[in-house]
């Protein structure tokens, strides 16, 4: 229990160091094999997260669109974890390949897992907001939609661009793939 809070603390703290464009980012973090395995501890801890983010959404749409009648499945949340934590690590294995940048697979993944429950966090707060009765919809509607979404690019860019220590046209196109594909997979193609 002691080693998954220091992962954590040291994985949110790697992130907020990359992010603020520290180039200690690498020292709070465990870049072994090992921590490569524990980066997906992770994952449990965005679980809950990301069902309060479905529910907030739920929420959200029964309260503000005309005739939705819900559905929020226990499939719907599964789809949405496994599109947040197996998509990438197959993109970013491809990728690294393709750019010539494998041997840095490892810091980009671990980066990458602890910087989506960086998000995850931050999109769950005008949420909390909402159905506190402290933000209209209007006000979740632009925070996600244009705050977050724009936060979100970047940090999948300042993620790539430190990790993978690649030049800027290289980052770009690498660090958004993961991000279309994820979307594509979560809207569809259409």
């Amino acid at each position: 229990m002691i080693r998954f809070i220091s992962d954590t603390w040291g994985g949110l703290k790697g992130v907020a160091r990359a992010l603020s464009f520290r180039e200690d980012w690498t020292e709070t973090l465990d870049l072994s094999a090992s921590g490569l395995v524990r980066s997906f501890a992770a994952a449990v801890i965005s679980l809950p997260v990301l069902i309060f983010i479905l529910m907030g959404y739920e929420r959200l749409n029964i309260d503000n669109v005309e005739d939705y009648e819900g559905g929020l499945s226990a499939l719907d949340i599964l789809w949405a974890f496994a599109r947040v934590w197996f998509v990438f690590p197959i993109l970013a294995f491809v990728l690294t390949r393709i750019s010539g940048s494998g041997n840095r697979i490892v810091h980009w993944i671990v980066l990458h897992n602890w910087a989506v429950v960086f998000l995850l966090l931050i999109q769950a707060f005008p949420l909390t907001l909402y159905l506190a009765g402290l933000s209209s919809a209007a006000g979740v509607a632009f925070s996600i939609g244009v705050l977050y979404e724009g936060f979100r690019y970047f940090v999948h860019f300042r993620v790539a661009n430190v990790a993978l220590g690649l030049p800027l046209l290289w980052t770009i196109p690498i660090a958004m793939i993961p991000v279309i594909a994820s979307m594509a997979l979560a809207y569809g193609f259409n």
